[in-house]
């Protein structure tokens, strides 16, 4: 189970449309305390599930057609998400 979870969480098992998951892990690892690694996980799950969830219950070639049309702007909105989180945490340990 313990193999299997790591597995889904960290993609190998899954698609991942964005790099930045392995960004946020390396720096979690590298920069964070054990509970703000905990919150990091938390709404990495979060993310994952909700992005899911979202596709799973409307018509899933409009769904794909709608992230096709809009990844470009939400991969550079989550990258400045990330750089600006990243920063938080330096300033905060």
């Amino acid at each position: 189970a313990l193999q299997f979870g790591y597995e889904m969480g960290t993609g190998m098992r899954t698609h991942m449309p964005s790099n930045l998951p392995y960004i946020a892990l390396v720096s979690t690892l590298l920069i964070t305390t054990w509970p703000q690694a905990l919150l990091v996980g938390l709404g990495f799950g979060l993310g994952r599930a909700w992005m899911a969830l979202g596709r799973h219950h409307t018509d899933a070639d409009w769904w794909d057609a709608r992230w096709r049309r809009h990844s470009v702007v939400l991969v550079r909105v989550l990258a400045v998400a990330l750089a600006v989180l990243l920063v938080a945490l330096l300033l905060a340990s």
